[in-house]
């Protein structure tokens, strides 16, 4: 399915719901599911504030209603995080992988068949599984980077203190025995 095909699916999945819930087809929650749609990448609130900023003037509280509105949807997926709750539109996409560094927030896509494969054939007891998602939370190379090389310079000044110390009993002990 074509992008702007999905624009105006989810357009009017939104639409459909609004009008059957009895509650209003504002601008605002078009243009923040149409921000959505745009992005190729997950994203947090700030984001979508400073995006809609430039052309809407929609509040930080009308934006996490349409964000939970439309994961009730399933029009956008949550990503549960330890540091950065992110979202990222999901709909035409049908199983999701994604790896969340546990330090810095950051979400970023895999692919793994076996994964995969076994979701798929996995027995489910009076259940119908429609799609997942899969979220690998660790370490990313860049914070591990960073954290290797904070423990160096921890362990570095560790032993500069320890061979000063060291330096100064001498000192002490030197002039003891004078």
């Amino acid at each position: 399915m074509e992008q702007k095909d999905i624009q105006q699916t989810v357009k009017d999945i939104l639409t459909q719901y609004l009008m059957q819930s009895g509650m209003r087809c504002t601008p605002e929650r078009y243009a923040i599911l149409h921000t959505i749609y745009e992005q190729k990448l997950p994203f947090t609130v700030d984001d979508l504030y400073a995006l809609l900023d430039e052309h809407y003037h929609v509040s930080r509280g009308t934006i996490y209603s349409a964000l939970d509105l439309f994961v009730r949807l399933g029009l956008v997926i949550r990503h549960p995080s330890t540091s950065i709750e992110q979202y990222e539109k999901c709909y035409g996409v049908r199983d999701h992988f994604k790896q969340v560094c546990t330090h810095c927030g950051r979400v970023t896509d895999f692919r793994s068949q076996i994964v995969a494969n076994s979701l798929a054939t996995t027995h489910y007891t009076r259940f119908r599984p429609e799609h997942f998602a899969v979220c690998v939370y660790g370490i990313c190379s860049k914070c591990q980077a960073k954290l290797t090389r904070q423990q160096k310079k921890f362990e570095k000044e560790k032993e500069r203190k320890s061979a000063e110390s060291k330096k100064r009993k001498q000192t002490i002990e030197n002039g003891k025995q004078s």
